[in-house]
């Protein structure tokens, strides 16, 4: 299409520019225009109630006129401190349309979407204690230059093309919240060709306004592009504030874009006042636009020109106006005054309130205050409490040695605001009438310390000591009386307080000073003096280790005992103790005291020799205050020690048979070990006895098929097993197989036909054990009546093979066989199995023909895998 042209804008004549619209109308209808000013009436009154919380007065307050007021302030006429005006507060702010409301101190006014902060409540005149209470309505402050008649100074030019999203203008990126024509482009990336300027042109008010205009090309049609634009200095708004501008737009080749906003300089923020498109190619007559700032802060007013093509000839440009740039607050009109009046509320606090006050309501004009009304409040009086003043107070002061103590007179102070007469109540007390110096009194409490009488319809009282009572007193001590106190219908309580002082001397000496044996300690203690002194008392305990030739400071207490560490066990020492308080020290009390000692000397009564051990019965030693709590004994000269209980008897393992070893043995107890006693030991070749009946120790007794392993911890069932005609037993980490041959040699199974292990005399068995200490011997054993069958020495690997003769004295039928060696930990280890012994030629013993080596190394293969798992054949029922 053709390029578009425009028409100049069309000039006011002399004398007839634009006036700006009333500060009414630019203020959402206020009405600032004084009419009849600041008149009211204060309604039908109010009501108070005597000490009641603050209570609504203002509801009846109704204002005629109070247009532009500055400030309201009420007062209570020939107020006291004693009164105090508020006004009723709010957690937030009331957004209902000309509602008034308070929220701290700032008073604000509801438009039905927001509030408006409209004034404060003066930091001083804050109504409180007599105080007048005011609210200040400011006025607002202005833009620099604001009406341009100073050309452009206090305003920022940018005179060339702005990319909105991309441009910072005053610091901060300029946001674009237009919703443009449908099909229009925003093309401030960039246009082919532009010009743009800034002058001055024809105002909206006064002598001068601020033209930009631009005359360009779009990149594509319909496209938008911007530019120039301008900015003020930075001004404080307050939240609720309006900043408004008159504004007209006109062609130079096309449509218009114009975008007005406020700018919080703290963070950027845009208020958008303005944003406006041409639809059409005719000039805009003057308008106004504006909006409220948001929150208090620095802002600037930022005006961004702009043209969109909306013939889509991609020629653009226009020319944009901008003059009046002005701040305004809404000021207080008489609905905003009665607002505040009717949040108005009255308190006091005082006994005796007059019966009614008058709380004045000044209005603050542009230039006079103005008494607009007065309220009437009808004070209602209470009842009042009777006021006491204090307690009645009796002191009496008592010192060492006997004292007698005079009666002690007073009265109570108290008075009732209403002029009641008053009775006293001496809580507990009976009707004791007396007449004593000419003063009678109603009532008696007898006390520990005395008895105290009081007049009943005066409040006067007096205290007659118990001397004994409270010559006794050795600490400052107090009794307090609870008496009530009635006035009319009610009741003050208060107290009448006896105190006994005590004299300021040095203490007495503590008494009945014991000590009591610890460990490595020892504890003493004592019994307060009869006499403290009137101070606070503590102990100094002193400590002799050299029977009191010199002393030593061990500590200070503020307890009658203590406990004295350090001492060595048994080591005897002299304590002495002294009373000292502010005033003095006593003279010291002394005992004999010491730690407990060690225990003394085991007695060894007996040793009895068996198999790798022996058995000790020994005596404890007598000891004091701490008994022994354990037996200690050593087979390597002291290097390690074996704790038991003190049960009178021990037994020693881990002994080589044959070999002589020195025994230590030594008591304990609380205060450490005593001394040992020492003794020959030498371990017995038999075999292992078991207990019997009535703890006896007897040969063990095991029947065929089974067997049984036991160590110094006590005895536990083993596993026997049958695999390819050996006989094996396994229990816990030790087992033990054996092949046999009859008397001939002649190899043979090891079990019968019932699966027991059955040896002939004369013939030989062949042993295979595991489990025991490399190293050490192990012994192997038959009985009922003990035959040692031989010994034999245990490898590296904890296991041994030998070969034993089944001697000929050994009769035919059932035996116990038993292996005894060292465990790895080195205590005694012990299997035992059930076996059948058959005499020479028996037919139960058939040949195996299997070679003796090659079941032992079977056997070998089973025990180290673990034999354990091996299935078990019991025998069920007695051999016969």
């Amino acid at each position: 299409m053709a390029t578009s042209t425009s028409s100049p804008l069309p000039l006011r004549p002399a004398g007839t520019a634009r006036r700006r619209a009333t500060t009414g109308a630019l203020l959402t209808g206020l009405l600032l225009v004084p009419t009849s000013w600041a008149s009211a009436a204060g309604g039908p009154g109010a009501s108070y109630t005597e000490q009641d919380p603050p209570t609504s007065i203002g509801a009846g307050v109704t204002f005629t006129a109070a247009t532009d007021s500055r400030a309201v302030e009420f007062s209570v006429l020939s107020g006291t401190a004693a009164e105090s005006l508020q006004l009723a507060t709010a957690a937030t702010a009331d957004v209902t349309a000309g509602a008034v409301s308070v929220v701290g101190s700032g008073v604000w006014r509801g438009d039905g979407t927001t509030a408006l902060r409209i004034g404060t409540v003066d930091a001083v005149s804050d109504g409180k204690d007599g105080r007048p209470l005011r609210v200040s309505f400011a006025t607002a402050g202005t833009v620099p230059n604001g009406g341009f008649e100073s050309g452009t100074s206090d305003w920022t030019v940018l005179n060339g093309r702005v990319d909105l999203g991309v441009t910072e203008i005053a610091g901060f990126v300029s946001q674009d919240t237009t919703t443009y024509p449908a099909g229009a482009g925003d093309d401030d990336a960039g246009a082919p060709w532009e010009t743009y300027a800034v002058t001055t042109g024809q105002p909206s008010e006064g002598a001068a306004a601020v033209l930009l205009s631009s005359t360009l090309n779009t990149s594509w049609p319909f496209g938008v592009v911007h530019g120039p634009a301008i900015y003020s200095a930075p001004f404080d708004m307050t939240a609720g504030d309006l900043l408004q501008f008159d504004w007209r737009a006109d062609w130079s080749q096309d449509a218009h874009h114009v975008l007005g906003y406020l700018l919080d300089t703290s963070d950027g923020t845009q208020v958008e006042l303005l944003d406006s498109v041409g639809t059409d190619s005719s000039p805009t007559p003057w308008a106004t636009a504006g909006g409220v700032a948001p929150r208090d802060g620095e802002y600037r007013f930022v005006f961004v020109a702009g043209s969109y093509d909306l013939t889509g000839g991609q020629a653009a440009g226009s020319v944009l106006l901008v003059d009046d740039v002005r701040l305004s607050r809404p000021l207080a009109d008489d609905s905003v005054v009665q607002g505040v009046a009717r949040l108005l509320q009255y308190s006091s606090t005082s006994d005796a309130p007059p019966p009614a006050v008058q709380v004045a309501v000044d209005v603050v004009g542009p230039a006079t205050t103005v008494r607009a009304a007065t309220v009437d409040v009808a004070v209602a009086a209470v009842d009042d409490a009777p006021t006491v003043s204090g307690p009645g107070a009796v002191r009496l002061t008592n010192s060492a040695g006997a004292q007698t103590f005079a009666p002690v007179v007073g009265a109570l102070s108290v008075s009732d605001a209403d002029g009641d007469a008053m009775t006293f109540t001496l809580t507990g007390s009976r009707v004791a009438q007396v007449a004593v110096g000419g003063v009678s009194y109603t009532h008696a409490l007898v006390s520990d310390l005395g008895t105290l009488r009081i007049d009943a319809a005066t409040g006067r009282f007096r205290f007659e000591p118990d001397p004994a009572a409270v010559d006794a007193v050795v600490r400052t001590a107090s009794r307090s009386f609870p008496v009530q106190v009635t006035a009319g219908a009610l009741t003050t309580p208060t107290t009448i307080d006896v105190t006994v002082d005590i004299a300021q001397s040095a203490p007495g000496t503590p008494t009945g000073l014991t000590s009591t044996p610890l460990l490595g300690a020892t504890s003493v203690s004592w019994v307060e003096p009869s006499w403290l002194g009137g101070g606070t008392v503590d102990y100094g305990v002193e400590l002799s280790v050299d029977g009191g030739a010199t002393w030593t400071v061990a500590t200070t207490v503020a307890t009658t005992s203590t406990t004295l560490p350090g001492l060595a066990a048994g080591q005897d020492v002299l304590v002495r103790v002294r009373a000292v308080n502010a005033f003095g020290s006593s003279s010291a009390a002394q005992v004999a005291a010491s730690a407990i000692p060690a225990p003394g000397v085991v007695h060894i009564d007996s040793i009895t020799a068996a198999n790798r051990s022996v058995t000790v019965a020994y005596t404890l030693p007598v000891t004091g205050p701490s008994p022994v709590t354990a037996v200690q004994h050593s087979v390597d000269g002291g290097t390690t020690w074996v704790t038991t209980a003190p049960v009178g008897s021990v037994a020693v393992g881990g002994l080589t048979n044959g070999e002589a070893r020195t025994l230590l043995l030594r008591a304990v107890n609380a205060a450490g070990e005593g001394p040992a006693t020492s003794a020959t030991v030498t371990a017995l070749l038999a075999p292992v006895l078991v207990p019997g009946v009535g703890g006896s120790s007897v040969l063990p007794h095991v029947a065929p098929g089974q067997a049984v392993v036991r160590d110094d911890g006590g005895s536990a069932p083993a596993t026997v097993s049958t695999p390819g005609g050996l006989w094996t037993v396994f229990g816990g980490r030790v087992g033990m197989s054996i092949a046999t041959t009859v008397g001939d040699g002649a190899p043979s199974s090891a079990t019968g036909p019932d699966g027991f292990l059955d040896l002939q005399v004369g013939g030989s068995m062949a042993v295979f054990g595991t489990g025991f200490m490399p190293g050490s011997r192990v012994d192997l054993w038959i009985f009922s009546t003990p035959h040692l069958l031989g010994e034999a020495v245990v490898g590296a690997d904890g296991t041994f093979s030998a070969r034993f003769t089944l001697p000929a004295g050994v009769v035919a039928g059932d035996h116990t066989v038993q292996l005894n060696g060292t465990a790895p930990d080195g205590s005694l280890r012990s299997l035992m199995a059930g076996v059948v012994v058959q005499s020479v030629g028996s037919s139960r013993l058939p040949a195996t023909g299997s070679d003796v080596t090659g079941l032992l190394a079977l056997s070998a293969g089973l025990l180290v895998a673990g034999a354990g798992a091996l299935a078990v054949r019991r025998r069920g029922g007695a051999r016969g």
